[in-house]
């Protein structure tokens, strides 16, 4: 953000700690000095010269604790390698730039041709830095991430900066739980919404990170401004065309700046393998192969290399051009997209390297190509930013809906394209001055952390979910777009809107929420975080009608009177009670907001309104108040027939009959038919546990251990039932690999499935001590049967011509594969593995596990605290149900049939009499039942929808 250089007005953060969990801070760098270009000295809450956390450990950072920042932390070393602190000196520049876009404070900042004044958002705030994110490849580990903020608790910082990816399980996740913790304890936190990458190519609905309700989730939005360019031109041979002129040049991470500008006699040189096409298409010749392997020698003698971008990356194309003489790299895009920066260390390489857009590279490739592949250029330095369109979604932010978590995600919008604001100290002279604009919700977040900080100053009554909610019922709607700059931009997009600080300290209403509801809202256990009292409402199941209760107190210091309205498409729908209200100073008042949704089609997605609130303008007290708004989600599911299980056990309790009820529902809109049908070879379930993509733990036997390695392997539970023993027909594992992927060793890979007994909550033996398995079968990648998709294993155990036959009983699933450990310096460490991924979902015990800390290598389901990582782990195991839809003489249901209205419930008893004529044989008795459901279209035709195997036992 940029702010006036010696501006004295304004409260700017006086007292307020800040912290900021990231990759640590340039020390030497003018943002975090303790006095200001200014001559303002920042006051040190603590008392001038005193420090908490490591700012006692000598070489902790280059310029040690001020009374700016008056705590550092390296919570690498201390909580990941369990090693004294040894430095939070930021080497890779995000954790600076996130520090100073908070707390920054005001100075003039630039590079060779460009200056410009440049302030955090809370300059004269406290800053303790939480070293929590190392370099490739430790990364941001769990341990140093949530001792972090378990940290900041301690310390009593007033905000928390998080611009780090997670939480999409808030009531399992360690970070997203100390987050809470934080929470309760008085902290503001701010965390990112996530940006695109690897994992994530597209910005698809539902890819939003940090889902907590008690986080200020930030997506970016773009300024006025964008970067300040080095800017290329293309100067002969002959007269280029104008779309060769002053283009923009994005710098990368890890090369070495420009010093001064390249005239325009320097030579340019056109790969020999250039290519921008799409990747994969029939015209693009080397498919994005550029520079993955050695050019000729002397390709790029002493010229700019234009290259292109590709299948391989930046750390491989750019030294090869180096090697080849190139002293610049243009990269130019093989896709259509805003400007991004090529990563190509570490280590630092030894020129300077820059991106160019797709249609720029073409027009330069073209006219290049056309002219022998050479030609001459100048790359010098810009002296203004380009345009830029304010307040669009950035290209790169993740959106909602929040899967599985009832509340709109994001929560609000912050600028995070172009920002600039200091980055680390490169050692140079200039290392102390360095900054960059940076791109990312990462650079999002710390602008709500900074008026977080503001109105946690101003207003020390306020709650942290007040502060949320202010900040959230005040932003900007108006003109907010989608990245395209002209659609207006969503709810999912950008939350309630941009951020307006100033509006949001005068809000003369906030919501406030208390940990304890937090915890009772957790899903899995039946709580609905819908109706938490938080400044936003959604509701993903909303048939026929659902309703909302949100408590708001006022902040006036008068008695102020309110309006209410309904705006957006659901206005006709939405009825909010009272619609006008008066509320005392510091006293609540409670609005009930109806939805009746029966006019909405199902599965249509999701419909928006907004609940506006505006204060009457009658007294000096509600003067200057700005409108409030809540926005609303909801959306109506087409009829569906769930049950709530697919075992119905009959206890006979020696008599001659019995029965037992299966409850019944159909949560959406639309009437749903249900009875009895034939279904031959029906899959049936006996665990289906979701594959959470969030951890996994090793399960891998390895043929080369060494002294100090070790197997490891992880087990889980499951149930099977009936009078007969069940064959099991198929096997899916999930999991992921280090190194090499599982489909990389090919055929030849060899993988073991052991079926053990269940021993007091244990499996009953483990492969290594070969002991007796249930069941056992080891085939390998290539075998009838097996698949591996991904690092996901799986097993058709008919293919295979397998058969389990698990009679009733309890059993433990191990999977496992042969893998080379490859620990060539015995570290303990093998450098291969496969794990299994988690499951929040578990049945009976939790997952078990053998691994080198247990103790005599045995099973262990109760230490290191399993169950944050799942009570289960990711598995699917069915057989084959076949269903007659003619009951067996001793089975009936009631009713036999049925018929359930929108969003329904009601339940099916089965009943068993073998004292009756007809019924062939006496207990046990198993028996499949097929419940099929259908829904009626508008012509009265009965649409199938899905069939239920329910297995039937009775004994």
């Amino acid at each position: 953000m940029f702010g006036e250089l010696n501006s004295k007005f304004g409260f700017k953060g006086d007292g307020v700690v800040v912290g900021d969990i990231d990759t640590g801070y340039n020390s030497l760098s003018p943002s975090f000095a303790a006095t200001d270009a200014s001559g303002y000295t920042i006051k040190n809450p603590l008392g001038t010269g005193k420090y908490i956390g490591d700012c006692h450990v000598q070489g902790i950072s280059l310029a040690g604790c001020n009374d700016k920042v008056i705590g550092v932390y390296d919570e690498i070393n201390a909580q990941y390698y369990g090693k004294a602190p040894a430095s939070v000196e930021d080497t890779q520049g995000h954790g600076s730039h996130t520090a100073s876009t908070i707390v920054g404070n005001p100075r003039t900042a630039g590079f060779p041709g460009f200056n410009a004044n440049i302030s955090g958002i809370a300059p004269h705030a406290n800053l303790i830095v939480y070293y929590a994110c190392a370099p490739a490849p430790v990364n941001c580990p769990e341990s140093a991430t949530a001792g972090a903020v378990e940290q900041a608790i301690e310390d009593g910082v007033d905000v928390l900066n998080y611009s780090i990816s997670g939480g999409g399980r808030p009531w399992n996740d360690p970070v997203s739980q100390a987050f809470l913790d934080a929470a309760d304890a008085g902290i503001f936190i701010a965390a990112a919404a996530g940006n695109t990458g690897t994992s994530v190519p597209q910005p698809l609905p539902g890819t939003v990170n940090h889902l907590e309700p008690w986080v200020a989730t930030v997506a970016a939005t773009t300024l006025t401004g964008g970067v300040a360019p080095l800017l290329l031109s293309l100067t002969g041979p002959g007269a280029p065309p104008a779309a060769t002129q002053n283009i923009p040049a994005v710098e990368g991470t890890y090369d070495t700046p420009l010093s001064a500008a390249l005239p325009g006699t320097t030579k340019i040189a056109l790969s020999p393998t250039y290519d921008i096409g799409d990747l994969g298409s029939s015209s693009a010749p080397s498919h994005g192969a550029d520079g993955c392997s050695s050019y000729p020698t002397d390709t790029f003698k002493n010229a700019i290399a234009l290259i292109s971008r590709g299948t391989c990356g930046f750390a491989v194309k750019v030294p090869n051009a180096i090697a080849a003489g190139a002293i610049a790299v243009i990269i130019a895009d093989n896709r259509a997209e805003g400007g991004f920066s090529p990563t190509v260390g570490p280590p630092t390489v030894t020129v300077p390297v820059y991106s160019i857009s797709q249609s720029a590279g073409n027009a330069l490739g073209t006219y290049l190509a056309a002219n022998k592949s050479a030609g001459t250029a100048s790359l010098g330095f810009s002296t203004t930013r380009l345009a830029s369109q304010a307040d669009s979604l950035a290209g790169f932010s993740l959106i909602g809906p929040a899967v599985g978590v009832e509340t709109i995600k994001p929560d609000i919008a912050a600028p995070g394209v172009s920002v600039l604001a200091a980055v680390a100290n490169d050692g140079s002279k200039n290392g102390p001055n360095l900054v960059a604009f940076y791109d990312g919700t990462s650079m999002a977040t710390p602008h709500i952390t900074g008026v977080g900080a503001l109105l946690a100053g101003l207003h020390p009554d306020w709650t942290p979910q007040e502060i949320k909610s202010a900040i959230m019922m005040t932003a900007q709607q108006a003109g907010v777009t989608k990245a395209n700059g002209v659609t207006a931009a969503g709810n999912f997009d950008v939350g309630s809107g941009r951020v307006r600080a100033f509006e949001a300290s005068t809000a003369g209403l906030v919501l406030g929420e208390r940990v304890d509801h937090f915890w009772d809202a957790y899903p899995d256990f039946g709580g609905d975080p819908s109706a938490l009292n938080i400044a936003s409402l959604q509701n993903s199941n909303c048939a026929v009608t659902c309703e909302f209760v949100r408590t708001l107190r006022s902040t006036s210091k008068g008695t102020t009177t309110w309006n209410v309205a309904v705006t957006g498409e659901l206005a006709n729908v939405v009825s909010v009670t009272p619609s006008t209200f008066t509320v005392a100073a510091g006293k609540t008042v409670d609005l009930t907001i109806d939805v009746n949704s029966t006019a909405l089609n199902p599965n249509s997605g999701f419909h928006f309104a907004n609940i506006v609130l505006g204060a009457q303008f009658d007294s000096p007290v509600s003067a200057g108040q700005p409108d409030l708004h809540i926005p609303l989600a909801v959306s109506v599911p087409g009829p569906a027939f769930n049950t709530a299980g697919n075992v119905v056990n009959i206890a006979l309790n020696g008599k001659s009959n019995g029965s037992a009820k299966l409850a019944v529902s159909n949560p959406g809109a639309g009437t749903v038919i249900f009875k009895p049908v034939s279904a031959a070879n029906q899959p049936f379930a006996w665990i289906d546990q979701a594959n959470e993509h969030y951890y996994g733990f090793f399960s891998t036997h390895y043929t080369d251990l060494g002294p100090a390695d070790t197997d490891f392997f992880v087990a889980d539970d499951f149930t099977v039932s009936g009078k007969d023993p069940v064959n099991l027909t198929s096997i899916v594992t999930p999991g992921f690999t280090i190194n090499h992927t599982l489909a990389s060793f090919g055929a030849s890979l060899a993988l073991h499935w052991r079926i053990y007994a269940d021993n007091k909550g244990l499996p009953s033996s483990d492969p290594d001590k070969g002991g007796a398995a249930v069941w056992s079968y080891d085939s390998t990648a290539g075998g009838a049967g097996v698949k591996i998709a991904g690092d996901t294993i799986s097993l058709d155990l008919t293919a295979a011509k397998q058969s389990t036959a698990l009679p009733a009983g309890n059993y433990w699933l191990v999977v496992y594969p042969d893998l080379p450990c490859k620990d060539t310096k015995n570290t303990g460490s093998c450098s291969e593995g496969w794990a299994w991924d988690n499951s929040w979902k578990g049945s009976g015990a939790l997952w078990a596990a053998i691994a080198p800390q247990t103790k005599d290598n045995a099973w262990d389901n109760q230490s290191n605290n399993r169950s944050p990582y799942g009570l289960g782990l990711a598995m699917t195991l069915t057989s084959s149900a076949p269903c007659s839809a003619t009951l067996p003489s001793w089975l009936s249901l009631a009713p036999a049939n049925g018929v359930l209205g929108s969003a329904s419930s009601g339940s099916i008893t089965f009943s068993a009499n073998f004292a009756g004529a007809g019924a062939s044989s006496g207990p046990p008795q198993t028996s499949f039942v097929c419940i099929g459901s259908s829904v009626q279209d508008a012509l009265g035709f009965e649409i199938p929808r899905s069939v239920t195997p329910v297995q039937v036992n009775a004994k």
